[in-house]
């Protein structure tokens, strides 16, 4: 499958600036060999009022993977590839950034264990969250699903960031719960 989005973030007003978010995402299986890519690019210009001092924005980037993926007594997936990242604010030259990243996912049963790992240049993605801009930067999820019920899911999530010579962590608690069993679902 390939996806391909858009979302229009701002008409051009007085007060409003113009902007956009644009992007693809897909899947190929060949078998247990896994294809995945991720693009998108955000756009941000002025206000219909004339700013010399503006800068309109571009920014985006993406992600091209390999992998393979399993299902036996327990399921996973293994993929690497290369992520780039390019913003511009005009007329300024494009800065680019490459790197490399890797993705490992173990699923058994209500557990689910997930180790992503980054190195290459400091990333600039304008929604991106402060680990992209390092230049090495490993996290580690574990995360076990409590409630798992055809109506109410409950799970609990802790993660580890490990980046610039520091440790940070984050907790998580999701729960959903599913309207007519259908997929459906409202999350708290």
């Amino acid at each position: 499958y390939q996806k391909v989005w858009v979302d229009w973030t701002g008409r051009k007003t007085e007060n409003v600036n113009e902007s956009f978010l644009a992007g693809t995402s897909g899947k190929l299986n060949l078998g247990n060999i896994i294809f995945e890519n991720y693009i998108f690019m955000y756009h941000f210009a002025a206000t219909a009022i004339r700013d010399s001092s503006f800068q309109i924005r571009d920014n985006g980037g993406g992600i091209v993977m390999l992998g393979y993926e399993f299902k036996r007594k327990f399921s996973g997936k293994f993929s690497a590839g290369i992520v780039h990242s390019y913003d511009r604010r005009r007329p300024d030259a494009f800065q680019h950034a490459d790197g490399f990243y890797s993705n490992i996912n173990l699923n058994y049963k209500r557990i689910n264990l997930n180790l992503i790992h980054y190195r290459g240049e400091g990333l600039s993605f304008a929604f991106g969250d402060q680990f992209c801009t390092t230049k090495m930067y490993t996290r580690f999820d574990s995360e076990i699903d409590i409630i798992k019920h055809k109506n109410v899911n409950l799970n609990f999530q802790c993660s580890f960031h490990f980046f610039d010579k520091e440790i940070e962590n984050s907790l998580k608690v999701n729960l959903w719960f599913f309207i007519n069993n259908n997929n459906k679902y409202s999350k708290l």
